[in-house]
């Protein structure tokens, strides 16, 4: 049950607090989407639920638990990527922190393509380039239409000097990222890499 609320909570909230306090709208077929109404402020947050905690005490009780240790690993990231969650840690201790928790989720079979992804994006963000090849390549074995894995390991393999690779990759987020913004990004990496090809 606790994991359940996890996964709404952190995947479908409309707003929060903290990731202790949450809002959620009902949506009909043609609703904006979540991101759209993340960015709609919303003054009562009735849903009260400190995600963390209520991990790190099941954590407690269930310490072979692996999908807890997934469930944590999800939590870091949400925090990180919104950065809305756990202001009195350093950027590079939430990206430990992913590591610490997804990594023997990982190795318990507690994984799917975006958990590989934010795992091996954590790696990348604290230099760790070598050590983000593995799960960036694993989230493609399980995902291979997911942009951003391919964009991120471009990145990766841009500044490990494996040229040739990282422009099929910055090709590829190319041609799957649907919006402007995003294929515009890929486009500049990919000009990057090919200056360094020259």
């Amino acid at each position: 049950v606790v994991l359940r609320k996890v996964d709404l909570a952190l995947n479908y909230y409309t707003a929060t607090e903290g990731l202790h306090h949450f809002a959620f709208q009902d949506l009909k077929l043609l609703s904006p989407s979540l991101d759209s109404l993340r960015q709609v402020p919303q003054k009562v947050l009735p849903y009260a639920f400190a995600v963390r905690q209520v991990l790190d005490s099941l954590r407690q009780q269930q310490p072979d638990n692996y999908k807890v240790d997934r469930a944590l690993g999800d939590y870091y990231f949400t925090a990180q990527q919104c950065d809305c969650a756990e202001a009195s840690l350093e950027e590079d201790e939430v990206f430990r922190r992913i590591i610490r928790h997804y990594q023997p989720a990982h190795d318990h079979g507690q994984g799917d393509y975006l958990s590989y992804y934010a795992l091996g994006y954590a790696h990348q963000r604290l230099g760790q380039f070598l050590e983000s090849l593995v799960p960036f390549r694993r989230s493609l074995e399980l995902r291979p239409t997911y942009p951003y894995t391919h964009l991120n390991l471009a990145f990766v393999l841009l500044e490990l000097k494996d040229y040739a690779g990282a422009r099929v990759h910055a090709r590829r987020a190319q041609e799957l990222f649907p919006d402007t913004q995003h294929k515009e990004d890929a486009a500049y990496l990919l000009s990057q890499i090919e200056e360094r090809m020259k």
